[in-house]
């Protein structure tokens, strides 16, 4: 056997043992290494996609609203997953000018919720029915650790609905192609035998100057627009992407990107202005800075047979990226019939303390009791994040007829250091139901409290976004009572306790 075949027969042998060993010992360190620093990093993954997918999604609940759907009485994220999967009914979307008929979201979208009676610091979604919208909450329970894809979903049916239509509709019969929503041109018509229509009432596509009917006007300032022109046929809206609003820092669009929306480039200009400025034509996508309003339009070129759109509007603002300041209470007088009796005891400035009625001889088990434990400090709490103002905890004593409260007044002191320096004073007023008791069950004969007005007097402005805190209730003690939207119920007899959250909910 010569040198070389010496050699091949040497390299078929491979790696030893003694290699072998030594390779799977430093691939197992460096997996442990790998892994360790991989779980600090997919918990902030986690919290950024969470955050992009919330974003995301209230603005495809903006665009389901603005087209005739509601979401009303909606209490769970699925639930609201599930009525963006809906499509309009068949008569309904072939009437539908607007460009959403269908689902808004993939058929698959699915919310994992953590566990209801365990609390997290992990962030949250909660789906707020309030302002109909999601926000992130960074403490509490029953909120969503994350959206994701169900491939068991894929063949369920959602259903149809039939949505508001718009002021404009297409026509269901014989005439002109868009009719009045409430008025549907019976038989075709021209501009010759149309006398004694109300043109005002329906979509009119006579030439300027044609007839009676009138074609309108653009709300385009530039020399560039010709107005409506004297076509027969209205331009499309261009859309601006990604569409305006609110951004966290790091989620700010840095390019806005503007599409014809079908509008022709042979008979049409795509033109756009930021803040109000020189019109100017659209080549590609351009850059945006926070406190930019932009403008589009399709300005049409051909007069003869297309009117210049309507306009897109969009407006761009960073959110700030943090609130910290301190949180003081104590109860106002309250509200009841001439025999109410109570007592308030503010002395105690992390426990306040309101109780009313006088006590039934029949049932002694004691007044009404409210204590509200404020929070003191907050640090560090996000933009439309929910955090702990305090804990409210009622019992719900036996009193005689007449004496007790229906109405209390629970007075909080807001004292912003971060953003801004500012100090104000929220009444929160809260509304008592003592019920009549009939011993026929618990729930039955349970008292309760309603948040009155959740959206509080408090507001600040900030780089152009409007700032508002909202009041909620969460973590309640099941054992006692329950709570249902911004009501608290308390079983007779027993004491309960309820967080009092707050958000900083950013308009727009």
């Amino acid at each position: 056997m010569d040198i070389a075949a010496k050699q091949k027969s040497r390299f078929k042998l491979g790696f030893t043992m003694l290699e072998l060993t030594a390779t799977a010992a430093i691939i197992g360190l460096l997996a442990a290494v790998t892994i360790m620093g991989m779980s600090t990093m997919n918990s902030k993954v986690n919290s950024a996609k969470l955050t992009t997918d919330v974003t995301k999604l209230n603005q495809l609940i903006t665009i389901y609203l603005s087209t005739g759907g509601s979401l009303a009485r909606l209490t769970t994220a699925q639930a609201v997953l599930d009525k963006l999967k809906t499509t309009r009914t068949a008569v309904d979307a072939n009437q539908e000018v607007l460009p959403e008929t269908g689902r808004v979201v993939d058929i698959r979208l699915a919310a994992q919720t953590t566990n209801a009676q365990a609390s997290t610091n992990a962030p949250q979604a909660v789906w707020d029915a309030g302002t109909q919208r999601f926000v992130i909450a960074s403490s509490g329970s029953g909120g969503v650790s994350k959206f994701y894809l169900n491939d068991a979903l894929a063949s369920n049916n959602y259903g149809t609905e039939t949505r508001a239509q718009s002021a404009v509709v297409y026509n269901g019969t014989p005439g002109w192609v868009w009719a009045n929503a409430s008025t549907t041109m019976p038989v075709k018509l021209t501009p010759m035998d149309a006398s004694g229509i109300d043109y005002f009432t329906t979509f009119n596509p006579l030439p300027t100057g044609t007839g009676t009917g009138t074609s309108g006007s653009s709300s385009s300032s530039s020399s560039s627009s010709s107005g409506w022109g004297g076509g027969t046929v209205t331009l499309p809206t261009p859309i601006i992407n990604p569409a305006g609003g609110s951004f966290y820092k790091a989620y700010f669009p840095s390019l806005l990107s503007i599409n014809p929306n079908g509008a022709p480039s042979s008979d049409s200009s795509l033109q756009y202005r930021v803040n109000g400025g020189a019109w100017q034509l659209y080549y590609g996508p351009f850059p945006v800075s926070q406190q930019t309003t932009v403008d589009a339009q399709n300005i049409t070129t051909n007069t003869k047979h297309y009117n210049t759109s309507g306009m897109d509007t969009e407006s761009y603002y960073i959110l700030v990226p943090s609130f910290t300041g301190a949180i003081a209470a104590h109860w106002n007088p309250s509200t009841g019939s001439s025999g109410m009796t109570e007592t308030i005891d503010n002395s105690t400035p992390s426990l306040v303390t309101e109780s009313n009625g006088t006590v039934s001889t029949r049932f002694a088990t004691g007044r009404n009791v409210f204590t509200f434990a404020p929070m003191q400090t907050f640090s560090s709490v996000s933009p439309n994040t929910q955090f702990k103002i305090g804990t409210l905890s009622y019992f719900n004593g036996t009193v005689n007829f007449g004496t007790d409260a229906t109405a209390l007044d629970l007075h909080i002191n807001l004292s912003l250091s971060v953003p801004v320096v500012s100090t104000a004073d929220i009444d929160n007023p809260l509304s008592l139901t003592n019920t009549v008791n009939h011993f026929v069950s618990a729930t039955a004969d349970a008292d309760y409290v309603t948040l009155s007005v959740p959206t509080t007097n408090w507001s600040i402005t900030q780089n152009g976004v409007v700032y508002t805190l909202q009041m909620a209730l969460a973590n309640i003690n099941d054992a006692n009572g329950w709570v249902s939207g911004t009501t608290l119920y308390v079983y007779e007899g027993a004491k309960a306790t309820v967080d009092v959250m707050g958000a900083f909910v950013s308009s727009p």
